[in-house]
């Protein structure tokens, strides 16, 4: 007999379908809201009893069907249990959003009976077919991609190795979501195809490439010095990666573990040390050690999913010093995850999963929220003329219904948008040159300013310039590194500076970190600094006293 849990929180609908489906011989699990339904599913797991199918209602107290879905497929990843929302609502992007994050199917009030129990019916079969593609893929040991060994490749690269000299280092692509928004799928495959034949160039008789995942892949090696291997990762990657259309420039985090006990555990240690060197800065690669054991990669789907729960996203934020009054004229509002476990998340970490799960919208509102929030504290502590700068991504400008959603927000705080500045990347930029231009041209109706950031990385040229509403550019900290002592930089920073002036746009500097970078930065005319060599990023309070203090307030 199937078992079916099905959540909604109208009594007569919930026990009506309760009782169709008890009359076609299913087995009938109740719940009212998210909440209870994520209680059953565990009270059911605990006593070994595995759900078929859950029917569950969008609109509903407590915790949404969203939410729910979110919170299941994070909790419970040993196996799939299908889900079909229940709706009211016919419109596209409460579709869209469903099956993003994980929904197998759609049943909009009133139905049938008969439509009820066909859909019941077309996701068993869609299951049977989906667990067939599943075994003849994991059948093989071979990625046809990269024609790299894969997982199940393992164990037989590692077989005529001395283990007790194996060290394995797990291969990630840094910020490799950003690639995903601009680049077609052709494009991503033949990055990971590039990588890997650059990585396996490298390897010696002792060395084998496996691939992991489309962002990742796994070098194991015998008796070699792990900091030289690591710096000669890296260093394969100082030339741009040829995509087939451009040039791309990556960069990647290593993590690396002692071979322990078997392939898995070594495979998850080193795994947890690329999630340490991501998210503690400690890098681009870091050594496993059993002291971060309790520090391993978190279930990052939950801890988002409590994040938005619980109100855990907060904001830090980098002052930007203005290098003729030397004072605090803005600051860059960086969005962090805060776990109970884990302590602070970086970005690095959460926004490719929320684009993922179609939450970048929401991480977005979120964001804006507590940016307005900021300002309007500014204004309570007598700060003044503060601009408070967030990123946006081009998922985020995908759609034009970002314009309404910033457009409420910024009416629900009643905050001067003239204090708000919006980042957007050059790529976001001509990713889409219409759509964008279009949603762009609409903030600044509002009075948002718009900021291009990481200038210099990308395509780099100021006819974009004259395309879009930009009031300031980012000159990226690869730029600023060398600029103390190399004149032919110093020259290509000021040309850009007095071009940018000339179309009255202002400039800012990133990653200044130490004097020489600042009088440099000084002596060619730059506008604003923003680095460690003043602040780091700080949290609201001691933002505000250091505001304080720079500002004479």
């Amino acid at each position: 007999m199937k078992i079916v849990l099905v959540v909604e929180d109208e009594e007569i609908i919930l026990n009506n379908m309760a009782a169709i489906l008890e009359n076609k011989n299913y087995e009938v699990y109740k719940a009212k809201n998210g909440e209870e339904a994520l209680l059953v599913v565990e009270d059911l797991n605990q006593r070994k009893i595995i759900i078929d199918y859950i029917i569950t209602d969008i609109n509903m107290p407590v915790m949404d069907g969203y939410d729910f879905l979110i919170a299941l497929r994070a909790q419970y990843t040993e196996y799939y249990i299908p889900v079909i929302f229940l709706t009211a609502y016919s419109a596209k992007v409460d579709y869209r959003k469903g099956i993003t994050i994980g929904a197998d199917d759609y049943l909009t009030k009133p139905f049938t009976t008969d439509e009820l129990i066909e859909s019941l019916i077309a996701i068993e079969k869609k299951r049977e077919k989906l667990f067939e593609i599943y075994k003849s893929r994991t059948n093989t040991t071979i990625d046809p991609l990269t024609g790299l060994s894969n997982r199940n490749g393992i164990e037989k690269s590692i077989e005529k190795l001395d283990l007790t000299q194996v060290r394995f280092y797990y291969i990630h692509v840094r910020q490799f979501y950003k690639l995903k928004e601009i680049l077609d799928i052709s494009e991503i495959e033949n990055i990971m195809i590039n990588l890997s034949l650059r990585i396996k160039s490298s390897l010696n008789d002792n060395e084998r490439l496996i691939y992991i995942s489309d962002d990742s892949v796994l070098l194991i090696s015998e008796n070699v010095d792990f900091d030289s291997r690591c710096r000669s990762i890296s260093r394969l990657f100082n030339t741009a990666v040829n995509s087939g259309l451009r040039n791309i420039y990556i960069s990647v985090n290593i993590g690396v573990a002692n071979f322990e006990y078997n392939s898995l555990i070594t495979l998850n240690n080193s795994k947890t040390a690329v999630f340490y060197s991501i998210n503690n800065e400690t890098g681009n690669y870091f050594v496993y050690d059993k002291k971060i054991e309790k520090k391993g990669i978190p279930n990052i789907d939950l801890l988002i999913s409590d994040g938005f729960n619980n109100d855990k996203f907060y904001l830090e934020s980098q002052p930007q010093i203005n290098l003729f009054s030397g004072k605090v004229t803005g600051v860059e509002s960086l969005v962090r995850l805060n776990s109970d476990d884990y302590g602070t998340i970086y970005p690095d970490n959460f926004i490719w999963v929320c684009e993922l799960n179609g939450l970048i919208d929401n991480l977005g509102d979120v964001v804006l929220k507590k940016a307005c929030q900021t300002i309007l504290e500014f204004e309570k502590q007598g700060l003044k003329d503060i601009l408070v700068a967030v990123n946006f991504s081009g998922k985020q400008l995908s759609d034009n219904s970002v314009v309404k959603r910033v457009k409420d927000i910024i009416g629900l705080y009643e905050i001067n948008p003239s204090f708000l500045e919006f980042e957007i990347t050059e790529t976001v930029m001509i990713s889409n040159q219409t759509m964008v231009r279009s949603i762009l041209d609409e903030f600044k109706k509002m009075g948002i300013k718009i900021a291009l950031d990481d200038f210099g990385t990308g395509y780099s040229t100021f006819s974009y310039l004259t395309k879009f509403p930009v009031d300031r550019i980012k000159i990226d900290k690869s730029f600023i590194n060398d600029i103390s002592f190399d004149v032919d930089l110093q020259r290509i920073v000021k040309t850009i500076i007095d071009l940018a002036h000339d179309m009255k746009i202002e400039v800012v500097a990133e990653g200044v970190e130490n004097e020489d970078q600042l009088e440099a930065l000084c002596d060619i005319g730059c506008d604003i600094i923003q680095g460690y060599y003043f602040s780091k990023p700080k949290k609201f309070e001691d933002l505000v006293a250091y505001i304080k203090e720079k500002n004479f307030v």
